[in-house]
């Protein structure tokens, strides 16, 4: 899906590059600029992207969800240090929300009519048995 993902969105570019090659030289770039790409193609993508596929496949699709909710929430630990960017009352209200939106998929509320319907036909198929 990624693979198609960005295939898609590098097709959207393809108008635009006629008109930067026209200005643009690759002696233009220093050991930084080249040093950048290659880190960029290598690390943040190629390997980043591996990476997250290959965890995703060792646990539950379930699990996985939970993980994909709690990014906005890791990405503070990150953004405090390096950012110096903090949290906000909009912050803490996502956050809030996500872990309402957790609680209620992955929490097994008692009230919630699927578990009203899960647990009589657990009944009814204890009575079938007995």
């Amino acid at each position: 899906m990624s693979t198609v993902t960005f295939l898609f969105g590098a097709l959207t570019f393809i108008p635009f590059v006629p008109k930067e090659f026209l200005n643009w030289d690759i002696s233009f770039l220093n050991i930084n600029g080249l040093v950048g790409i290659i880190y960029g193609v290598f690390f943040s993508s190629t390997l980043a992207y591996f990476l997250f596929y290959y965890g995703i496949s060792k646990i539950k699709a379930q699990e996985a969800g939970v993980f994909t909710y709690l990014d906005p929430i890791a990405a503070i630990f990150i953004a405090v240090p390096l950012l110096h960017e903090y949290p906000n009352l909009f912050y803490f209200l996502g956050a809030l929300l996500i872990f309402g939106g957790i609680y209620l998929a992955e929490g097994r509320i008692h009230w919630h009519p699927f578990y009203k319907i899960k647990s009589q036909n657990s009944k009814i198929k204890v009575k079938l048995k007995v």
